[in-house]
């Protein structure tokens, strides 16, 4: 009995320390792995930031690169058919309609340190004509009419503000006619080069989350509105009304009998531009402008004095000061050569028009990049 005792409490003892030696083991191997584990993260670490020195010394030169003047540009060229023939919803029984609209974008911008100078300028020019009947010699009207020229320069600070200062020129290259309120042998121009042209300069500061995405503060703008005499189109006398039935005694906020209107106030603007998927691009931007001084516009009361005369109070605080601007452009290109085009935009001056002012163009030509 007592050897079996001896016999089995031998075998205890040689199990717990086999066991012990065991864990032993276990342990240093843990101790082992986290020393290797470690070792490979304070590699990776190291290996990081490395990377992160390499990629700041590439995007520094990639900087370098880019410095100087760069230069480009895209045109794109819309032709529109329509033919009705007999149609049972159309005005006329024969009616065709033709539309053309060309669109030209440039740009220049020049980098240096932390200097930025952007230039852009934005033309476009569309013509409609519509015949009804086989002898209707019905002329081309403008569709699109529209030069916008501008020039940013920033200074910045960080990654995300800069400094501003900028410069916008507005206007269109032909002439517009309306002989809808013509009489007799008078007709009018409802707008030509300069009549009217905004000029816009201001200073503020530019934010600019990522490169999609930037808004653009001016708390000090200097805004001219112009208006410059053009009285002769096709032979016969034509002039901007000063008897606007809406604005009736300005012309786009100019004063019967001068040529420019001179106001102070703030803009702002809010640019976004992204691609989706491989070839749907989106760009939209929108610019809003609030006059510190009165413009001076009215409106009419519907109502009229003893002489019968309208009588017309004046505009509220922001139809008097306020200009709205947006413009949309979506744009899908098939190839190289091929794009299908909308263009949209919201305007909003009551020295142009009571209402809201709506603008679309929808589609596909030929475009080419420079």
């Amino acid at each position: 009995m007592k050897r079996l005792l001896v016999f089995a409490l031998s075998l205890f003892v040689c199990g717990f320390l086999s066991t012990s030696v065991q864990a032993q083991d276990t342990t240093q191997k843990l101790e082992d792995l986290k020393e290797q584990l470690q070792f490979l993260k304070d590699k990776i670490k190291k290996n990081e930031t490395q990377n992160a020195d390499l990629l700041k010394q590439a995007e520094a030169i990639e900087g370098l690169m880019k410095e100087g003047w760069t230069y480009g540009g895209d045109g794109l060229l819309n032709v529109s058919f329509t033919n009705l023939n007999n149609w049972f919803s159309a005005a006329a029984a024969k009616e065709n309609q033709i539309g053309i609209n060309g669109n030209v974008n440039l740009y220049a911008d020049f980098k240096r340190d932390r200097l930025l100078w952007s230039n852009r300028g934005g033309f476009k020019l569309g013509y409609l004509r519509t015949r009804s009947g086989d002898d209707d010699e019905s002329p081309f009207v403008k569709s699109i009419d529209e030069i916008n020229l501008g020039s940013n320069v920033d200074y910045l600070l960080n990654d995300k503000l800069s400094y501003n200062a900028g410069f916008t020129f507005l206007s269109q290259f032909a002439v517009g006619k309306n002989d809808t309120i013509a009489e007799g042998n008078q007709g009018f121009i409802s707008s030509a080069f300069a009549a009217p042209a905004y000029i816009t300069i201001g200073t503020g500061i530019k934010y600019i989350p990522n490169s999609k995405f930037n808004i653009l503060y001016h708390p000090l703008s200097y805004k001219v509105t112009i208006v410059r005499e053009a009285k002769e189109y096709d032979g016969t006398e034509y002039t901007i009304p000063a008897n606007n039935p809406e604005i009736p005694t300005k012309r786009f906020g100019v004063d019967f009998g001068e040529t420019a209107f001179h106001t102070i106030g703030s803009s702002v603007h809010v640019g976004y531009r992204d691609q989706f998927f491989k070839n749907l691009n989106v760009a939209s931007n929108l610019d809003y402008y609030f006059s510190y001084l009165s413009r001076g516009l009215t409106e009419s009361t519907g109502t009229f004095d003893a002489n019968g005369v309208e009588i017309f109070d004046d505009a509220g605080l922001f139809k008097d000061r306020s200009t709205l601007n947006w413009n949309t452009i979506l744009s899908f290109a098939f190839n190289k050569y091929i794009s299908l085009t909308a263009d949209y935009t919201l305007r909003y001056d009551f020295a142009e028009k009571a209402d809201l002012q709506h603008r679309n163009f929808f589609g596909i030509g030929v475009t080419a990049q420079f």
